[in-house]
């Protein structure tokens, strides 16, 4: 092994002797050229100094003089030749190995953010609770974006009254346009992207962890031969390698009590193709799928778990329809009397079991009716419906329906919804009672949305 080891150095190393010896030696014998034209530049100044000056002795031998000048102006000649020769090889050299002396790249920075203003009337809430209407600050976020040539980042974090989290942050490096690789915490490549839904309130994909995921990785989109994209990623856990923080954004497993499951080691991949039906209308056609490792830290054994998705994302001028249908399924090692069945998920502060295993359906449909009038510059109505069907037959299966609007005016932005949710996060369920774990109520709970967003 230590022979190997010393052969592999000693060929490494002559293959760089290879590249730099010729270089340096060049290098020193132009050095030296170099100095003997300079020598004899400083004797043709001084023989035209003594020329204006003896003028009239010089009349008496012009040939001899004028012969020495000529063979100093032929040595300085035949010197500067092989000095061109060296700056053009030296040129080459760098084009080979891409070091061409190119301008230094300006440094940009974008700074930007938001303020959110959510207001909530929730059908479900009791009149001596209080909050059956409630005008609260939802958020305030802050983002940084930065390039340097083709190096990259983007970073945002986001302050909610209740929680804290950190969105994303990545560094990445663009090879050209649409092919770039990033490293960090980046948007997981699954489903329909960057939203499997138009709304405020997102549809259930969101709440399991399968859309507008961020884990810590690195990922690589790709887009090639016009119309198809390519995206491969490897996500070495969530985002902060710590299943035990419910102060993130996105949806993951997360560990807390009996349930001491976390992901690890995640591969995604997504093939997408951009089916051009007209100039104004184009279908993108996917497939994604994601397998990773499902760490139980009481037995010290790993699970698995594993998603898979195929999706259409029709654009038929000012009308946008989204289809997907996902499945599912986590796998744990839960040590005995932890069911199987379930498994603990959370996000901004928050925790709810979720059933193990399931197919998830989705089918939303908006229409842009862009600037309308006065300042309102886009109007987006919508309709959302997302299903869960869950393998366990004493679950109950889960709804969402999301009808609203969206209504743009330059950096403010109106959100309005009714949301109908049967056993769903957050509409009329409780940690006890989870709407995607074994069904909340089972009835159709309903709550009027108002977000009023401002972007800076």
């Amino acid at each position: 092994m230590n022979l190997s080891i010393s052969m592999g150095a000693l060929t490494f190393a002559l293959c760089l002797s290879l590249l730099t010896t010729p270089a340096v030696a060049q290098e020193s014998e132009i050095e030296r050229l170099k100095g003997v034209v300079e020598s004899l530049q400083k004797r043709i100044d001084k023989l035209e100094a003594r020329e204006l000056q003896e003028q009239d002795k010089a009349a008496g031998y012009p040939e001899e003089r004028d012969t020495k000048l000529e063979n100093l102006r032929q040595r300085i000649e035949d010197l500067e030749g092989p000095v061109d020769r060296y700056n053009l090889d030296h040129e080459r050299r760098l084009e080979q190995f891409g070091e061409e002396d190119e301008a230094k790249p300006e440094l940009k920075v974008d700074l930007g953010g938001a303020i959110w203003i959510n207001f909530a009337h929730q059908n479900w809430v009791g009149d001596d609770d209080g909050r059956k209407d409630d005008l609260r600050f939802d958020n305030l976020r802050l983002a940084i974006d930065s390039t340097y040539g083709n190096f990259l980042m983007s970073a945002q974090y986001r302050f909610y009254s209740w929680s804290r989290a950190l969105h994303h942050a990545w560094i990445g490096y663009q090879f050209k346009e649409d092919n770039q690789i990033e490293l960090g915490i980046s948007q997981v490549p699954f489903g329909i992207l960057p939203f499997a839904s138009h709304n405020f309130w997102f549809m259930i994909p969101y709440y399991v962890g399968l859309e507008d995921d961020y884990d810590a990785g690195i990922k690589w989109h790709n887009g090639f031969a016009d119309d198809w994209t390519l995206d491969l990623a490897f996500y070495f856990n969530e985002e902060y390698g710590d299943a035990t923080d419910l102060d993130r954004y996105s949806v993951d497993v997360v560990r807390d009590g009996d349930q001491q499951n976390d992901e690890r080691n995640q591969i995604n991949f997504r093939l997408a193709y951009d089916w051009k039906h007209t100039e104004h209308s184009h279908t993108e056609l996917g497939v994604s799928g994601r397998y990773g490792d499902l760490d139980n830290r009481t037995r010290k054994r790993n699970g698995d778990y594993w998603a898979a998705a195929v999706h259409a994302n029709a654009f038929l001028g000012p009308w946008n329809l989204m289809l997907e249908g996902i499945r599912y399924e986590y796998n744990p090692e839960n040590p005995a009397g932890v069911s199987d069945d379930l498994v603990l998920m959370g996000n901004l502060g928050s925790k709810r079991l979720v059933a193990a295993k399931a197919d998830i359906l989705v089918v939303n449909i908006a229409y842009d009716f862009g600037a309308v009038w006065g300042p309102i510059e886009r109007l987006n109505v919508y309709n959302n419906y997302s299903y869960m069907r869950k393998d366990e037959n004493s679950f109950e299966d889960s709804q969402i329906n999301d009808t609203g609007c969206v209504v743009a005016m330059g950096p403010f932005w109106i959100w309005i919804d009714f949301i109908l949710g049967k056993n769903a996060w957050y509409l009329n369920d409780s940690e006890a009672n989870s709407g995607f774990g074994r069904g909340g109520t089972d009835d159709w709970e309903k709550r009027f949305n108002m977000n009023f967003e401002w972007y800076f």
